[in-house]
């Protein structure tokens, strides 16, 4: 479906007929927006827009471009089917669906989020008990892509219990843990500055074959083969693309 609106009323300008969610043999769906178009729209309206768009909860395959909201709709968490989840360009999203509650999501691509800091809603400690990482498990994960997120600070806010200073939270940030990936093998981060280390718990996943860090120059310093802070912590992934910019060559 091309070129939605950020109406309450979208369904019956796009002339949808049949309601998404009675569908049941929809397994693939792409909902693109119209680029650049509404952006004063009521934060309530925009919502509405993609609540009238839920599909049948048995998808597998969900793509979404240049949806304006600040969250996603509420129908989300009933899409534990879901195996291909891209969102492109959804330049005013703040807040994810909680994407742990998905477990047969085999492909996840975010790209564009431009004001996106954290991609899950919990707080994190650096003495983040067992429990929580079993809570926040990905057991189908394969591909992670993410891409053009400025301000992307991590996976999890960090937990403070007062203001610290800006080198204390990077520090901490570094040393938070990741959920479980026990089958994620390919993982690419472009273009986010604001990642400025790797966490601590990239050691700890088992199949991780392919990392990719393109045009960030201070992770890619921190990575750089043998003697960047955080080579230790990605020595053991078999092929490692680590390109600054543009313009060099990728080494590994």
């Amino acid at each position: 479906m091309r070129n939605l609106r950020h109406e309450k009323d979208v369904v019956s300008k796009s002339n949808v007929g049949t309601p998404l969610k009675d569908k049941q043999h929809l397994h693939s769906l792409e909902l693109f927006w119209k680029y650049r178009e509404d952006v004063n729209a009521v934060e309530e309206d925009i919502i509405k827009s993609m609540e009238v768009l839920q599909p049948y909860s048995n998808l597998k395959q969900l793509t979404m471009c240049f949806y304006s909201g600040v969250r996603f709709a509420s129908w989300f968490s009933s899409l534990i089917n879901i195996v291909n989840l891209t969102m492109w360009d959804c330049k005013r999203c703040q807040h994810l669906p909680p994407l742990d509650h998905f477990p047969s999501l085999k492909f996840l691509r975010l790209h564009g989020l431009e004001k996106l800091e954290y991609i899950s809603e919990n707080e994190s400690s650096i003495s983040m008990s067992d429990e929580m990482m079993r809570i926040s498990f990905f057991p189908s994960l394969e591909d992670l892509y993410i891409a053009d997120c400025p301000v992307l600070k991590g996976w999890w806010r960090a937990h403070t219990h007062n203001t610290a200073s800006s080198s204390s939270s990077s520090s901490s940030t570094e040393n938070m843990p990741l959920p479980s990936f026990p089958r994620l093998s390919i993982l690419t981060i472009l273009e986010c500055p604001n990642l400025t280390s790797l966490p601590e718990g990239t050691r700890g996943l088992p199949c991780l074959n392919r990392l990719q860090i393109y045009r960030f120059p201070m992770l890619s310093e921190r990575c750089k083969k043998e003697t960047g802070e955080d080579w230790p912590k990605i020595a053991h992934i078999p092929y490692i693309a680590n390109k600054r910019n543009k313009k060099n060559n990728i080494s590994s």
